[in-house]
């Protein structure tokens, strides 16, 4: 027995007679493929500080001028940074600070010169290339800003997801 067509506003009626589905939080490890119930935003910005995208030497932009391959810059180099220390000092001006890739910029500098337009040098560096402000930095919540939505309600989550749910500390979706 065939059913007769209903209206589409009967088709509507009953569609949105239907129960809603409960929500739950799972643990992260519990949340591929669920479906966001709200949306779930950023607590921190990412990265949470201006940081070296590369190895190389963070500078002052001011201080490359005229540098060339015939014309190499040569800057005392006053402190070295890797990923996860804490600059100590604001980099004074005509000096430059050896940074390793992840590396906050120390106060001061305002860009990062490649390691392969320098000579590599430790105690003083010559600098074969010209620089503007701004240039290989990544800035602090360039990748996500705090309160920006990961993922809206209504999103399947995905295993990139989590992976930077987890990465702001968020336990449960």
């Amino acid at each position: 027995m065939k059913q007769p067509f209903c209206t589409p506003a009967q088709a509507l009626r009953r569609v949105l007679a239907l129960p809603v589905p409960a929500t739950e939080r799972v643990p992260l490890d519990d949340a591929c493929g669920r479906i966001a119930a709200r949306d779930l935003c950023a607590r921190m910005d990412q990265p949470p500080f201006d940081r070296s995208p590369l190895d190389g030497y963070a500078l002052h932009s001011a201080d490359t001028a005229g540098a060339g391959e015939k014309t190499p810059v040569t800057l005392p180099v006053v402190m070295k940074l890797y990923a996860g220390d804490a600059p100590a000092a604001v980099l004074p001006a005509g000096c430059a600070a050896r940074i390793m890739t992840g590396a906050p910029l120390p106060p001061g500098a305002d860009c990062v010169l490649i390691q392969e337009l320098t000579d590599g040098g430790e105690e003083q560096v010559r600098i074969y290339a010209r620089l503007q402000p701004n240039a290989n930095v990544v800035f602090r919540g360039e990748d996500i800003a705090a309160g920006t939505p990961i993922a809206t309600a209504g999103t399947v989550l995905t295993p990139a997801h989590i992976g930077v749910l987890a990465g702001q500390g968020i336990p449960n979706a």
